[in-house]
């Protein structure tokens, strides 16, 4: 009779790695636990459409799902961060603030790449929290554990996604395409000469999503030409502004304000808004460097569009307070094209390599919006990181 085929990805561990295994999360554990981490365990296996949920579809292709013996849809968990935000949502006392960690097995299929089917998580989330205090001990501890364990040389890649979504929102474009750009910006960072035909077809998508909340609106000018539309929509205007001068309406012209009204009632994103929205996007994404640099450029790009510089300010604040933390071994950048697999991060992200291997080992980032995509009626402040042990210790074995 012939082998059972083994199942490519899964492969057990000799014992020199198993044991150095066992000591990294026993190293871990205690690490976290004197920040007062509290240790959490979450099923290997759940409901499948709790993981899509959180990547609005993305993680599909790579996910293990199967229909158990009583037709539920459930998968073998691909993160574990999804399951921990469910945690905290159904305990009675989700409204104070938990500090959570966690190991464990996580399992993705990537046909024809080098992705295992089965590795090793190792984490943290600071749920409930109310904002730059936590950033700075969160991504201070993740940095800092890295020293402790015996890595000399790494870089930490941090972007705050604040700015390019109020870029997006500044020229009022529709969530869909608010959500195309945010997740292409890898290929408009690579590619800057795909942007006129990305913009081209955003342009031609029709949207959908907020036809109920302007139903009202929309039928008024739904049977007007253009220049009918532009008068009964000014006259609208002026009456809620108390005015019918035709002057500015806050930073935009009462024209400006006109026209990407009708834009959005008849369900379209003009082709000169997108256009004029991914330049802006463009010039920040491909600031990229030492951080008082990068910073120092961001401003300059937003005092050039005349936008507050609150946001970077306070992006700068995270900065200076990291820098603080980390340890000597840690190289901060400052990375405006730096992009996160899942669309449902909203703020600060990072990636974190090792140096002397040039391989990415963890990352992580702010998702405020992750417990309304699980049936919370409002958002929870939250953020978290995450490793893969098993590069960790693939780097450590090789160096020992």
């Amino acid at each position: 009779m012939d082998p059972v085929k083994r199942l490519s990805g899964l492969e057990a561990q000799s014992d020199l790695a198993l044991d150095e295994k066992q000591n990294i999360l026993r190293q871990f554990s205690n690490f976290m636990k004197a920040a007062e981490y509290k240790n959490i365990e979450v099923p290997i296996m759940d409901n499948t459409e709790l993981f899509l949920r959180k990547s609005d579809g993305q993680l599909a292709p790579q996910m293990y799902s199967f229909r158990d013996p009583i037709g539920q849809q459930v998968s073998l968990r691909p993160e574990i961060t999804t399951q921990v935000m469910d945690h905290y949502l159904r305990q009675e006392d989700n409204a104070t603030e938990q500090k959570y960690q966690y190991q464990g097995p996580v399992f993705r299929f990537s046909e024809g790449q080098k992705i295992r089917g089965q590795f090793t998580q190792i984490g943290a989330e600071y749920i409930g929290g109310n904002g730059l205090s936590e950033e700075i001990e969160l991504l201070g501890l993740a940095s800092s554990f890295l020293s402790e364990a015996g890595f000399a040389s790494y870089q930490c890649r941090l972007a705050d996604l604040s700015l390019v979504n109020y870029i997006i929102d500044n020229f009022g474009l529709s969530v869909n395409s608010k959500t195309k750009i945010v997740e292409n910006i890898q290929i408009l960072k690579q590619c800057p000469d795909q942007a006129q035909h990305f913009a081209e077809r955003l342009a031609t998508t029709k949207i959908t999503g907020d036809s109920n909340k302007d139903a009202y609106l929309s039928s008024a000018i739904e049977n007007l030409s253009e220049a009918q539309a532009r008068q009964v929509l000014s006259g609208f205007l002026g009456w809620v502004n108390g005015s019918t001068d035709e002057g500015s309406l806050g930073r935009r012209s009462h024209e400006d304000v006109v026209s990407r009204l009708i834009d959005k009632l008849r369900n379209i994103d003009s082709l000169d808004n997108i256009q004029q929205c991914l330049e802006v996007v463009g010039g920040l994404i491909k600031i990229n460097g030492e951080p008082s640099s990068a910073i120092g450029q961001a401003r300059a790009l937003f005092q050039s569009q005349s936008y507050p510089l609150d946001l970077i300010e306070q992006f700068e604040n995270r900065i200076n307070g990291l820098a603080e933390k980390v340890p000597t071994g840690c190289e901060l950048v400052v990375d405006f094209g730096l992009v996160k697999d899942f669309g449902y991060y909203t703020g600060i992200i990072f990636e974190i390599m090792e140096l002397t291997t040039n391989q990415l080992i963890g990352g992580g980032g702010r998702y405020d919006g992750l417990a309304t995509l699980l049936g919370a009626n409002e958002r929870v402040n939250a953020l978290g990181f995450a490793f893969d042990l098993d590069k960790i210790l693939e780097i450590r074995v090789e160096a020992m």
